[in-house]
């Protein structure tokens, strides 16, 4: 049975070769891109080579990376000091509980809007509660 575009004489089973076309096509980009990026990193190593493994620039660069890691460890600690202050400081002096009083009308019964359980038959009732209240009406006319 032919029942591709009309006047085409192809059939509509296309599936397999847009799929195959698909991943040949994914194929080729992830090889692009794995090209790329080996490119990218053998001009990298190349920068480092002729700018910081040089005899000349030997002592720069060793200051560099002894400076750089200095001022990680300073970051590290200094946030780590700062994590230790504001833990003592409010979490482990902080008394506040969630009081279940305060989740309670008066009466001992939930807040209507709390929790709401709709119902198959298009009633609704509030958590807890045994009254069922109908549905609202709704914005549309009926008919």
């Amino acid at each position: 049975m032919r029942s591709g575009h009309p006047g085409s004489g192809r059939p509509s089973g296309l599936g397999p070769f847009l799929v195959l076309t698909s991943l040949a096509w994914a194929a080729l980009a992830a090889a692009t891109g794995w090209v790329l990026v080996a490119f990218g990193w053998w001009l990298l190593a190349r920068l480092w080579l002729r700018e910081l493994l040089v005899p000349q620039a030997v002592e720069a660069t060793a200051r560099m990376t002894l400076l750089l890691l200095a001022w990680a460890l300073a970051v590290r600690v200094l946030a780590s000091a700062w994590c230790r202050r504001e833990r003592l400081r409010y979490h482990l002096t902080d008394r506040r509980q969630l009081r279940k009083e305060g989740l309670l009308r008066a009466g001992g019964e939930p807040w209507p809007w709390a929790e709401c359980v709709l119902e198959s038959d298009g009633t609704y009732a509030a958590a807890g509660s045994r009254t069922t209240a109908p549905a609202p009406p709704e914005d549309r006319p009926v008919g």
